[in-house]
This record gives structure tokens, sequence and C-alpha cells, in this order.
């Protein structure tokens, strides 16, 4: 049979997968509650790929037995998590199906069933539906037609709807009683991948170096499919136990679209649970593949100290070295102490440092008159810091902050136990109109003893040995020490 007009509607295939248990066996009538039922709802974010949805929805439905219909879900949603609840509401059964748009499976779940084929008039531009049976999808797609099988394109094959258990977005649907009638109240949690938080601390240092202010930035991240509007959102800082792996990193949404949010008060951070967390005070609308940024606090005049650090010259193996050299380690190290400026729980995240070089130093004036032009200073992730606790940001290399080391003496006590002496110089050399202090991290066998030494160490483990020293300006300090080891 040939039509000239097409009637069916052209669909495309979801691939669903179906968390079940056995479907209530009472007839009932559906209804669909969607995001526009929505009354509430909160998002819990959490700093690996973890969110908690809390939401509620209404309906007006008699009382008995019905099949809602919950769509506008995250696609990324873990079934095992679900909880419906209610007053006077009890679940029956519930099923959640979701997948993505997917031609292949809505071609097999129509074998052997009647679907239409679709042919263009090359010369008029005519397009024609002819009724057919879909016969494989094995290497191509067969169909068969006025008695012949026809090899055709995938593209060419119109399906009149959709099978069971394949659905247009993803849909909880739930067997519930309800006891009253009139509007319910239906809660819905859940928890889903594909969403969370990060922290970015952007500070800048002040032309002396010794204070900066650091404001604190969220980004709350939105890879599902799913639109949340209105929400109230919640951050838990600290690392939560998982039962399953997860599913997708914060770093990897591609073609996310960034939002950022204007300044907010300063958040608090109220313990819960051994973590700490953090409501923002005013409701966001956090879109499907939408990262969005919102601040979480701003700290002034925080004091830091700037030092140069050397680590791995002094690292010696029992045999004979070749000299080595090294530019020193740009640091900058702070104390979470309320004192100096913080005194706060800082979550883990990116810390990015940013310096203002004053224009009598060669900086050109900025487009807010100050006489400072902030340049990239550098950055480097810090872990989750509680108050009281000390952290360092390595910026990178020192260009004029160098220090070289050789061997002056190697001597073999023991074959047999291995122990030996041996002799090290380093010369750190400071290339700057100012005095620096060099931070000198060696690490020693266990078991060795330290004989000479021309500055004082100390000890901060069993094998890790530290020099303070003073570099004066446009000069270099030599040190040289000796030491055995005896294992």
């Amino acid at each position: 049979m040939h039509l000239s007009t097409p009637r069916p509607l052209r669909v495309f295939a979801f691939c669903a997968l179906a968390f079940a248990l056995p479907l209530a066996k009472a007839a009932a009538a559906e209804k669909a509650i969607g995001e526009s039922d929505r009354t509430a709802l909160s998002l819990t974010l959490y700093q690996n790929d973890l969110a908690l949805i809390d939401e509620s929805r209404t309906a007006d439905l008699p009382a008995g037995t019905h099949h809602l219909l919950l769509n506008d879900l995250s696609e990324q949603l873990r079934p095992e998590s679900l909880l419906l609840s209610g007053k006077g509401l009890q679940v029956i059964d519930q099923t959640f199906a979701y997948g993505l748009l997917s031609q292949q499976d809505l071609l097999v779940a129509n074998i052997g069933k009647e679907v239409w084929w679709r042919q263009v008039n090359p010369a008029s531009g005519e397009a024609t539906l002819t009724q057919a049976t879909l016969v494989s999808v094995n290497g191509g797609v067969l169909l068969q037609a006025d008695g012949r099988v026809q090899t055709v394109s995938a593209n060419d094959v119109v399906f009149n709807d959709l099978p069971p258990g394949l659905t247009a977005r993803p849909t909880l649907t739930a067997s519930v009683e309800l006891s009253d009638e009139g509007a319910q109240e239906i809660g819905l949690q859940y928890l889903t991948g594909g969403m969370g938080w990060h922290l970015t601390y952007l500070a800048e240092l002040n032309p002396s170096g010794n204070e900066m202010t650091v404001s604190a930035l969220v980004t709350l991240a939105n890879g599902t499919q799913a639109d949340f509007r209105d929400a109230t959102i919640r951050l838990v800082a600290g690392d939560v136990r998982q039962t399953q792996p997860q599913t997708a990193a914060l770093d990897s949404f591609g073609g996310v679209q960034m939002r950022a949010e204007a300044v907010m008060a300063d958040v608090p951070a109220q313990q819960a649970s051994d973590r700490y967390l953090y409501t923002l005070p005013a409701s966001q609308d956090l879109l499907s593949r939408q990262n969005k940024q919102v601040p979480l606090f701003t700290a002034d005049d925080v004091k830091v100290t700037r030092l140069y650090r050397v680590e791995g010259l002094v690292n010696l193996p029992p045999r004979l070295q070749a000299p080595r050299s090294q530019q020193a380690s740009l640091v900058l190290s702070l104390d979470n102490t309320a004192e100096d400026g913080l005194g706060r729980p800082l979550p883990a995240g990116a810390f990015m440092v940013y310096e203002s070089l004053s224009s009598d130093e060669g900086g050109s004036s900025n487009q807010d008159g100050t006489g400072n032009s902030p340049f990239f200073a550098g950055a480097s992730d810090i872990g989750h810091t509680a108050e009281g606790q000390s952290l360092e940001v390595i910026l990178g290399r020192a260009f004029d902050v160098t220090a070289e080391s050789k061997q002056t003496d190697f001597e073999r006590l023991s074959k047999n136990t291995g122990s030996y002496e041996a002799a090290e110089q380093v010369t750190v050399t400071n290339a700057k109109a100012e005095a620096v202090a060099v931070e000198v991290i060696g690490y020693l066998p266990q078991g060795w003893k330290m004989l000479s030494e021309s500055e004082s160490h100390e000890k901060r483990s069993a094998t890790q040995v530290v020099w303070q020293l003073e570099v004066p300006a446009k000069g270099s300090v030599t040190l040289d020490y000796r030491f055995r080891v005896a294992p």
C-alpha cells in the first residue's frame, strides 16, 4: 500500500535500562507528574561526582491505585537510591527507564513488526511511505514489502510509535496506593552522578608580597540532561565513600555552559557528620550541561610568607655523584588562623595566585587607576585544610635563585655492612636585588649521622634534613656538610 501523505509520527529511539520490581497487577490510571508540578527542590552537591536530589511534587488524585509517571529526572540517577514518599502513600513497585537517543535499539525492538519505508522521488522531491515488515538489522536494515526483501537506509525507516519500555525521556513509573484523595504532596529523593562542585581560590598578592586577598569561588557542575530550577543548594566539603564507581569527572563535561553569578555574602561552614556543609543563601537555577560559578567567601589582609626551596639535591645513594643544579621552587606559606586573616575550614581546590606589579617597577596602570597591573604568578592544588593548619602554594620555579651541588668526598667504610662517609657542597646563588630565605631540603639514608656542617640543620623525620639559609642580594652561600651512614 502506498500513501502520498505520511501519517505516522516519525520518532527516534531511546536506549532503555530498567530497574524494576514486579509490575502492579491491578489496573490503574496513569498520571504524569513533571517539572511543572515541582513545589520544592533541594540539591546537595558533593566534591566527588555525586549529588542528592530532594524534591516535592503535587498531584490531585483520588484515593486508590495509580500509576505515577515522574519525569524530568537525571539520566544518571542511581536506581537503588530511589525513595518515593507521601502522606497516605504506599509504593507497590517502581520502575526507572532512561536512555539516550539510539536508532539501533528502536530498530531491534521492531524486528518482525510493521514499519514504514520512506522513499523520495529524486525528480520531484515527493516523499511516499510504503508499509513494510522489518526483517533484520544484522549488518544492515532489511525490509519486506510487496513480496520482496530490500536493503534500505536506517534513516528511511519510519515507526508508528515507541514500543513498550522505550521512553522519550528518563521516567520513574511507580504503582502506588493512596489512602487519601485530593492534592497529594509526593516526595522524591535519589542520588545521581554527573553533578558536583569544586572550589577555586583566587588570591592577589600585594606589591610587598607579604599579604594577599583570597576569594573562594565555587563551580557548580551539572553534567546531566536534567534542568534544576529554583533550587536550594548545599555543598558538602569532604570525601564521601560510595558503593559503586564514579560515572563522570567534573572536568570532562563536554560543551558545558559557564555562568557567573553576582557576589554573595560570606557563606558560613556548618559541621555535619565530620564534614562541612555550606548552604548558598539564594536559590539557583542549575540547567543541563551547565557550570555556574558563585563566590563562597573573601578574606582580606591574609598574611603570607614567601620562601624559596631547594629539594632533591641532597639525596645521596651510596656511590659517587656527578654535579647537579636546580632552580629553586617559589613557595607561599600560609597559616589558616584568624590572626593571619583566615581561620576557617578550607575545602580542597585549586589555589591560583596573581601578583600586582606597581607602576614604579615597570608595570602599567590598569583600568581601575590603581597603578598596579596584576599578572598570573602560578597555582597548585591544596587539600582539605582545617582551621589552625598550615598550607603551601607552590607557584613554580624562581628565575634568579639557583642551587648547585657537588660531591667533594666519598669513602666506603665496609662492603659487608654497606657503611660509608660522604661530603657534599651545595651553593645557592641569588641574582635578585634583595636578600632571600632559601630552604634546602634533603633526604638521607636510614642510619645517617651528621659529622660536620657549615650551617646547622633541622631533623624533621628519620630521613629528612633541612637547612635554612639567608642568601644576600647578588650573592651566594655555600653549605658544606659531611655525614656517615652505618645501616
